[in-house]
Protein backbone atom coordinates (compact mmCIF):
# COMPACT_ATOMS: atom_id res chain seq x y z
CA UNK A 1 0.00 0.00 0.00
CA UNK A 2 1.01 3.59 -0.62
CA UNK A 3 -0.30 6.16 1.84
CA UNK A 4 -0.19 9.96 1.44
CA UNK A 5 -0.27 11.98 4.66
CA UNK A 6 -0.86 15.72 4.48
CA UNK A 7 1.48 17.96 6.50
CA UNK A 8 -0.27 21.21 7.52
CA UNK A 9 -3.24 20.73 9.86
CA UNK A 10 -3.01 16.94 9.54
CA UNK A 11 0.47 15.76 10.59
CA UNK A 12 0.99 19.02 12.51
CA UNK A 13 -2.35 18.60 14.31
CA UNK A 14 -0.99 15.70 16.39
CA UNK A 15 2.62 14.84 15.61
CA UNK A 16 2.92 12.13 18.27
CA UNK A 17 -0.11 10.29 16.91
CA UNK A 18 1.12 10.46 13.32
CA UNK A 19 4.68 9.48 14.27
CA UNK A 20 3.27 6.27 15.81
CA UNK A 21 1.08 5.71 12.76
CA UNK A 22 4.08 6.20 10.44
CA UNK A 23 6.08 3.65 12.44
CA UNK A 24 3.28 1.08 12.19
CA UNK A 25 2.89 1.66 8.44
CA UNK A 26 6.62 1.30 7.81
CA UNK A 27 6.89 -1.79 10.04
CA UNK A 28 4.14 -3.39 7.96
CA UNK A 29 6.26 -2.76 4.84
CA UNK A 30 3.89 -0.19 3.35
CA UNK A 31 5.04 3.10 1.87
CA UNK A 32 4.05 6.43 3.38
CA UNK A 33 4.76 9.92 2.09
CA UNK A 34 4.16 13.43 3.31
CA UNK A 35 2.31 15.14 0.46
CA UNK A 36 1.96 18.88 0.92
CA UNK A 37 0.67 21.83 -1.07
CA UNK A 38 3.78 23.69 0.05
CA UNK A 39 6.54 24.80 -2.29
CA UNK A 40 9.99 23.34 -1.65
CA UNK A 41 11.61 26.67 -2.51
CA UNK A 42 9.33 28.90 -0.42
CA UNK A 43 7.98 26.74 2.39
CA UNK A 44 10.76 24.36 3.52
CA UNK A 45 11.24 24.10 7.25
CA UNK A 46 13.56 22.09 9.52
CA UNK A 47 10.81 19.69 10.59
CA UNK A 48 10.15 18.68 6.98
CA UNK A 49 13.88 18.03 6.61
CA UNK A 50 13.85 15.79 9.69
CA UNK A 51 10.87 13.84 8.39
CA UNK A 52 12.53 13.43 5.01
CA UNK A 53 16.07 12.55 6.08
CA UNK A 54 15.99 11.10 9.59
CA UNK A 55 12.66 9.28 9.48
CA UNK A 56 12.98 8.12 5.87
CA UNK A 57 9.63 9.72 5.13
CA UNK A 58 9.72 11.25 1.65
CA UNK A 59 8.19 14.72 1.39
CA UNK A 60 6.45 15.57 -1.87
CA UNK A 61 5.97 19.29 -2.49
CA UNK A 62 3.07 20.05 -4.84
CA UNK A 63 3.51 23.82 -5.08
CA UNK A 64 -0.24 24.39 -4.99
CA UNK A 65 -1.02 21.87 -7.74
CA UNK A 66 -3.28 18.85 -7.53
CA UNK A 67 -1.65 16.38 -5.15
CA UNK A 68 -2.90 13.39 -7.14
CA UNK A 69 -1.49 14.78 -10.39
CA UNK A 70 1.92 15.55 -8.88
CA UNK A 71 2.18 12.10 -7.29
CA UNK A 72 1.14 10.35 -10.49
CA UNK A 73 3.69 12.36 -12.49
CA UNK A 74 6.29 11.03 -10.04
CA UNK A 75 5.05 7.48 -10.61
CA UNK A 76 3.43 7.26 -7.16
CA UNK A 77 -0.10 5.88 -7.29
CA UNK A 78 -1.53 6.53 -3.83
CA UNK A 79 -3.93 3.98 -2.37
CA UNK A 80 -4.97 5.95 0.73
CA UNK A 81 -5.05 9.73 1.22
CA UNK A 82 -5.13 11.30 4.70
CA UNK A 83 -5.81 15.02 4.37
CA UNK A 84 -7.73 17.76 6.20
CA UNK A 85 -8.57 19.36 2.82
CA UNK A 86 -9.45 16.43 0.56
CA UNK A 87 -10.53 18.74 -2.25
CA UNK A 88 -6.86 19.69 -2.65
CA UNK A 89 -6.02 16.15 -3.67
CA UNK A 90 -7.80 16.81 -6.96
CA UNK A 91 -8.04 20.60 -7.23
CA UNK A 92 -4.85 22.01 -5.74
CA UNK A 93 -4.58 24.96 -3.39
CA UNK A 94 -7.54 26.93 -2.15
CA UNK A 95 -5.43 30.09 -1.74
CA UNK A 96 -4.89 32.97 -4.12
CA UNK A 97 -1.31 34.11 -4.80
CA UNK A 98 -1.85 37.07 -2.45
CA UNK A 99 -3.11 34.77 0.32
CA UNK A 100 -0.06 32.52 -0.13
CA UNK A 101 2.26 35.51 0.26
CA UNK A 102 0.47 36.46 3.48
CA UNK A 103 0.57 32.85 4.78
CA UNK A 104 4.30 32.58 4.05
CA UNK A 105 4.94 35.86 5.87
CA UNK A 106 3.06 34.50 8.90
CA UNK A 107 5.07 31.26 8.78
CA UNK A 108 8.32 33.22 8.61
CA UNK A 109 7.28 35.38 11.59
CA UNK A 110 6.26 32.28 13.57
CA UNK A 111 9.60 30.62 12.79
CA UNK A 112 11.50 33.71 14.01
CA UNK A 113 9.41 33.86 17.20
CA UNK A 114 10.17 30.18 17.90
CA UNK A 115 13.88 30.72 17.26
CA UNK A 116 13.96 33.68 19.64
CA UNK A 117 12.24 31.67 22.40
CA UNK A 118 14.69 28.79 22.04
CA UNK A 119 17.77 31.00 22.01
Amino acid sequence: MKIALDYDNTYTADKKLWDKFIDIVQLADHEIFIVTMRSRESDWNDELGILDKKLNLPVIFCDGLSKRRVCEELGIHVDIWIDDFPEGIHLGTQYTPAQLIEWRAEQHTHKQDTTLKVA
